[in-house]
């Protein structure tokens, strides 16, 4: 097996969750304009940043990446991939940077502009010692961290419609963390075609549909969605899918049997978050319920979900203060096999293959125990270790 010379190679950071022809449209247009000949998927596993379950297990998802368009899925790490947004961005572009073969770094954007991206991200990375000093009077006074931001760096003309869309903060914090590595990937932006990232309901007049639209419909058992996901993977949305109300007797276990102080402990816990579940499981019916129970002005809905992830699954490491040492390869394409050799060859972490291969870390072991218990919900009991490589 030979190593790829003189032909680039480009990733997307996504969760695919699960994938529709908006994610096509993003593979094929920066194949296109990056001349770019192989795409490498650096994917979220069994859970996803909104800090709950995806709705298809990571292997079903890997295989509808590989029949349209990725060429190699790796997966990220559980403890970035339920992490916010800076912890998401820097976990993933530090793990595809540790692999020195990435020349590109592809993302959508509603915003579309890659030089006011970029222009965005220098301002963050280099706030005025006034501009600090303002976010941390404000996230001291109980006011979220998007919301500081906003109110801080909203002043800036290049600011206008970025920091309060959703993907363009995903794409800002992807360009920041490439800054602070002084990475020579280059990123890549495309204008997001489909509906709004939180768009809740299929449009029929639209040409692409948003992921969220997607998993309503399945939750519905509403094929509505047919025509917006690619039809060579239509059979593998009949996969029995996952959400976070099959979670609620284990996250309820896992809540009614710490303290306050046990549970502060945990990743995005803090001491008033804790004393507000224990106050409040007495009113514990779902998970959904309980997360709409907690949130508040000071503490978005999507934290939340996150915190209790973490309880669940034990993270109580700060991702933005950890570094990748390992990539998991999912699957990848029989005819892009040269890939895993320059990854190999290459790569500054370890290439893992066989999970038996590589022996235990923290950050794996998470990996392990969260796909142990996502396969236990869907009760297949599927064992991590004899699980085996999607190759399309």
């Amino acid at each position: 097996m030979s190593t790829i010379n003189n032909e680039n190679i480009f990733a997307v950071i996504c969760e695919f969750n699960p994938f529709h022809l908006g994610h096509s449209y993003l593979i094929d247009e920066t194949r296109k304009n990056t001349g770019s000949k192989y795409c490498i998927a650096l994917m979220s596993g069994d859970y996803v940043q909104r800090g709950e379950p995806a709705v298809f297990d990571k292997y079903t998802r890997t295989r509808m990446a590989l029949m349209n368009g990725a060429d190699l899925v790796i997966e990220l790490p559980t403890i970035y991939a339920t992490a916010s947004a800076e912890g998401f961005a820097k976990g993933a572009v530090s793990l595809l940077n540790s692999l020195n073969c990435v020349d590109y770094l592809s993302f959508g954007s509603e915003n579309g502009n890659i030089k006011e991206l970029m222009d965005m991200a220098y301002i963050l990375n280099n706030p005025s010692p006034e501009d600090d000093s303002r976010m941390r009077e404000l996230i001291k006074s109980g006011i979220s961290y998007p919301k500081a931001r906003d109110i801080v760096f909203g002043q800036y003309d290049v600011a206008k419609d970025i920091i309060s869309a959703p993907n363009n903060i995903l794409a800002v914090e992807y360009i920041r963390a490439l800054l602070s590595l002084g990475s020579s990937i280059t990123p890549f932006t495309t204008e997001r075609k489909s509906m709004g990232y939180n768009s809740d309901c299929i449009d029929e007049n639209a040409a692409y549909c948003s992921a969220l639209s997607i998993r309503n419909c399945i939750s519905m058992r509403n094929n509505a969605y047919t025509g917006y996901v690619p039809e060579n993977s239509l059979e593998l949305y009949s996969e029995k899918p996952v959400f976070i109300n099959d979670f609620s007797d284990v996250i309820y276990y896992s809540l009614s049997s710490q303290s306050p102080e046990e549970l502060s402990e945990y990743l995005d816990v803090n001491k008033e978050l804790s004393h507000k579940i224990v106050k409040n499981l007495c009113n514990y019916k779902t998970a959904e319920d309980f997360i709409d129970l907690l949130k508040s002005k000071n503490i978005t809905r999507s934290r939340i979900s996150r915190a209790l992830i973490h309880i669940v699954l034990g993270i109580t490491c700060n991702p933005v203060e950890t570094i990748p040492t390992y990539a998991r390869i999912l699957g990848f394409r029989k005819e892009a096999a040269s890939l895993l050799t320059t990854l190999k060859d290459k790569s500054d972490i370890s290439i893992i293959s066989k999970l038996k291969d590589y022996g235990s870390s923290p950050e794996l072991d998470i990996d392990i125990k969260g796909a142990t218990l996502y396969e236990q919900i869907r009760k297949t009991y599927q064992n991590e270790y004899s699980s085996q490589i999607v190759i399309i």
